[in-house]
């Protein structure tokens, strides 16, 4: 049996999201692998052996309490390098800082141990928005308008290039955490608030009327493109409560956009995942705007993988069952 480390959890805002994750994936292993359940503590210090009879009983609800740290009384704590000892492989489900940007992927490098998705530099520079957005003006790839924020600046700089609504957002983080909606002068600052507590650097963005849309990619140096997800919040965006609540938003796939602007978006996902050098797997969210042309946000180096997230239903919708979309990835990271 190929024994396979899930690991999860971190010294990230989206710990309890990616505990959601792993449980997710290791219910639906393929049955030629063996998964492990290996979480690290919110503060990176150590990491627990869980039995997967235990990890499986991880609850939904846990994605929205966010001061609960996991403790399997029968755990047994382990170190970095015991992980070769323990597998062939890592299956990396942790999202956000830590698990996204690079850190982790670096340290497994280090251990000469094989994991799933990009390498450190594609997700150093997928999380990073800042440096995304630069590489994407370098690729001639429409990006929204936006200002570069950083603590004790003059706010009115942001009102010299941009109007109001506007977006607000931590430079370095995913699942719209730290992000506001600005409809009015008075709640920038509190936004501005909110946002620096992920990061120094904030993203100030024009907000574009249009179809928010996700398209996942699948791949290595072949990649294809997965039916594109249209994203329908309840609320005013698609903000971490939507993305993760069962009701939070609603997801038209295919997206009802046409064929043409279709091929252009499936198309530019292929060519953002291979810019960047993405292995595995990623998802690229755009805006459709009003003239009916995409407008890159973000790419996600390791999407949501939880029952509510995007990829598992692109693929979905692709003829690709959830435990055939973990092979792949897999298999992926074999190559």
């Amino acid at each position: 049996m190929n024994e396979v480390v899930v690991l999860t959890g971190g010294k990230t805002p989206e710990y309890n999201v990616s505990l959601i994750s792993a449980r997710e994936v290791i219910k639906h292993f393929p049955k030629n692998y063996q998964p492990i359940p290996v979480i690290i503590n919110k503060d990176n210090s150590c990491l627990s052996l869980v039995c997967k009879k235990h990890f499986l009983t991880i609850t939904k609800d846990l994605a929205f309490d966010a001061d609960q740290e996991l403790v399997f009384p029968q755990a047994i704590k382990i170190n970095w390098p015991d992980l070769v000892k323990i597998g062939k492989m890592v299956f990396i489900a942790i999202h956000g800082p830590f698990g996204e940007d690079g850190k982790i992927q670096g340290l497994l490098d280090l251990l000469e141990l094989p994991y799933t998705g990009s390498g450190p530099l594609a997700s150093a520079l997928g999380i990073n928005k800042l440096f995304f957005r630069k590489i994407m003006i370098a690729e001639k790839i429409t990006i929204p308008k936006f200002v570069i924020y950083r603590s004790e600046e003059n706010q009115e700089k942001i009102f010299n290039f941009l109007s109001l609504p506007l977006f607000v957002k931590p430079h370095n983080q995913g699942s719209s955490i730290g992000v506001s909606l600005v409809r009015k002068k008075s709640e920038l600052e509190p936004a501005l608030r909110l946002a620096q507590q992920f990061s120094d650097t904030i993203l100030v963005d024009e907000m574009i009327q249009g179809k928010e849309i996700a398209c996942g990619v699948i791949g290595n140096q072949k990649p294809q493109a997965l039916p594109i997800a249209e994203i329908v919040p309840q609320e005013d965006f698609f903000d971490y409560q939507a993305k993760y609540q069962p009701k939070g938003a609603k997801e038209i796939i295919p997206a009802k956009i046409n064929q043409t602007t279709t091929r252009t978006v499936q198309k530019l996902a292929i060519r953002i995942h291979q810019v960047l050098g993405c292995r595995g797997f990623s998802r690229t969210d755009f805006i459709i705007n009003q003239n009916q042309k995409p407008v890159v946000l973000e790419i996600n180096t390791i999407p949501g993988l939880t029952s509510q997230s995007i990829l598992p239903k692109e693929a979905k919708t692709a003829g690709i069952s959830y435990t055939e979309m973990i092979d792949k990835i897999i298999k992926l990271a074999e190559e």
